[in-house]
This record gives structure tokens, sequence and C-alpha cells, in this order.
């Protein structure tokens, strides 16, 4: 009798492991969540830039096609509303989430969804958090756009992004030195 019952709490415990790994996304019509007014949530938004890297320079366009409500136990989400976002030039896609007061990117890299901080939901200068190894600081408010700037723990990496209002991401630029290379996006 012991051995069954433990065998069946083993069972349990290892559906519990299994099903609390798994990430549910489902499709919602509606929102209330909007972002900010310097990066604006709404399905229709479309951001369209020209990025140049390396010397090249190539058009991109991210554009919010649907809303979803994401439950991701390992990232601590349980129906957190997600803004689908995609980039057909580069065959991309990704989610725009509110987590721990930011707008974050919510993305797929490899085979584990990971959370990028964007900018605070409600930001103020002085500001400062850090993502993708980059220590971020909004410098400048305006009622017309928000600057933060970026830049490496070793100083090697330096720039900033610009986000106007009623628009989201505006401008970006850094600076980036490798061995006796010196690489700019903007």
């Amino acid at each position: 009798m012991i051995k069954k019952n433990l065998l069946i709490f083993l069972f349990f415990i290892i559906l519990t492991i299994s099903y609390s790994q798994d990430i549910s996304l489902t499709k919602i019509e509606s929102t209330s969540i909007k972002g900010n007014s310097y990066f604006p949530l709404f399905v229709g938004a479309k951001w369209t830039w020209s990025l140049e890297m390396f010397g090249t320079k190539n058009l991109f366009s991210w554009e919010i096609i649907e809303i979803y409500e994401i439950t991701d136990l390992k990232n601590n989400l349980d129906k957190v509303i997600g803004f689908k976002t995609v980039c057909k030039e580069i065959n991309s896609e990704w989610f725009l989430i509110e987590y721990d007061n930011f707008i974050c990117f919510y993305e797929k890299v490899d085979s584990n969804y990971e959370i990028q901080k964007i900018m605070p939901i409600n930001p103020k200068i002085g500001n400062k958090w850090t993502a993708n190894s980059r220590i971020n600081t909004i410098s400048t408010i305006t009622d017309e756009f928000i600057k933060i700037d970026t830049e490496s723990e070793d100083k090697k990496t330096i720039g900033y992004q610009i986000f106007r209002k009623n628009i989201g991401l505006y401008d970006l630029y850094e600076i980036e030195k490798r061995n006796n290379e010196t690489f700019y996006t903007k």
C-alpha cells in the first residue's frame, strides 16, 4: 500500500512539474492595458524605420497584430496581457507585455521565453535598470519624447533610445568597441 501511494505521489509530482513548464497563449479580443504615452500598445500599432548596422542600411517594420493572455509559470506570468508583434523582414515574432512595472519584450530565445525590460510604465528622470547587458537610465522627459541613455558595464558600448509621445521607439544609436573595431548601430 505504501509503495502504491508513493508511486501515485511521484506521478503527481512529475505531472505537476511537466505542467508548470507549459506556456499558455490564449488569444483575446480586447484589453484595458495600453502601455504608456511614450510607448502605446494597441492592435495595429506599427513602427517602420531604417536600421544602419555595419555600414548596411535596411528597412524594418514592427506591427502589433493580436492580443493574448499569457501564462508562463517559469517566468512568473499568470494571465499577463501580451501584444503579439511581428517583423516580417526578419521573420520574427515576440510579445510586448507589462511586467514588474515595465513595458517589456517577451520573446522566445532558443527554447525558452525571456523577459527584457524596455522602459518603465510610469517613467521618471533617473529611473535605472539593466537589460540586454546594458545599463539604461532615463535622462530626459519632455512633452514630446523620452531619452534613455544606455551603456555596458565595461563602457565599451554607449548609446541612446528615443521614444516619441504617441509613437513609441523613434530613434536608436549605439557605438560598440570590440578589439580594434568600432561598430555603429543607428
